[in-house]
């Protein structure tokens, strides 16, 4: 499915492919998944992929066997080079079959157990925006999003402002969005937060950039980052030396 207005989109679906394979998986065909960018006015664009060895994949004894727990992979581009921090978060299995024509029931769903939290959100203000096709910014807003698995997830804007300027906008606004967010932290979301320029009808994208949830969720007892905690580093730091 496609997901608009995010960065790191939950899909939570599981592909099935019936084919005749090597009994060694050595000699037979990565298993090769692509991420598209969907554009309604051109044609959509590839943005990155992953490969994956068969002989990586777990064997299942059948198709109602418990589903590989999922691994975060790192993407290539499409030539196979490096594409920066981008990662897959899947898994693969391979299913032996009696006969090519032998039908599997429906996959079950894998969207992980959630629970309701809220995820409080305070934007402040950007600095030193850079000109969006040499023009330079005018009033710039910020778009927040938290995707869920089941509801869509939140979003809110903030309003425009160009004070004191349009480059270094304050914005000062606070709001609390209630979201479903999962109990396993390796699936925990990511926030999106772009930037756009507020020009009439258009309104273009001057920057964007995501945070990782899985620190802010007070049941991970691993990695979790109590609010306003960073804060505070400094100043322990000193009071320690």
């Amino acid at each position: 499915k496609i997901h608009s207005m995010t960065t790191a989109p939950l899909f939570y679906e599981t592909l099935q492919f019936h084919d005749l394979l090597p009994k060694d998986p050595l000699y037979g065909p990565d298993i090769v998944v692509q991420v598209w960018d969907n554009d309604r006015t051109a044609p959509n664009t590839p943005m990155a992929m992953l490969r994956i060895p068969l002989a990586e994949c777990v064997v299942l004894a059948s198709d109602a066997a418990r589903t590989p727990t999922p691994t975060w992979r790192a993407l290539t581009d499409m030539n196979g080079a490096p594409h920066g921090r981008a990662e897959l978060l899947v898994s693969a299995g391979l299913i032996k079959k009696r006969d090519l024509g032998e039908k599997f029931d429906r996959p079950e769903d894998i969207t992980p157990q959630c629970r309701q939290a809220w995820v409080e959100v305070t934007c402040l203000g950007v600095r030193q925006l850079k000109a969006y096709r040499l023009r330079a910014p005018h009033e710039p807003y910020v778009r927040v999003d938290v995707p869920a698995p089941r509801d869509g997830g939140q979003y809110f804007r903030t309003r425009p402002s160009r004070k004191p300027s349009a480059r270094n906008a304050n914005f000062i606004e606070r709001k609390i969005l209630p979201v479903e967010m999962p109990e396993n932290a390796l699936f925990a979301q990511q926030m999106d937060l772009r930037v756009y320029d507020a020009r009439g009808l258009a309104a273009p994208l001057l920057g964007a950039c995501t945070v990782d949830l899985a620190t802010k969720m007070s049941w991970n007892a691993d990695d979790y980052e109590a609010p306003q905690s960073e804060l505070f580093d400094d100043t322990e730091h000193l009071r320690i030396a």
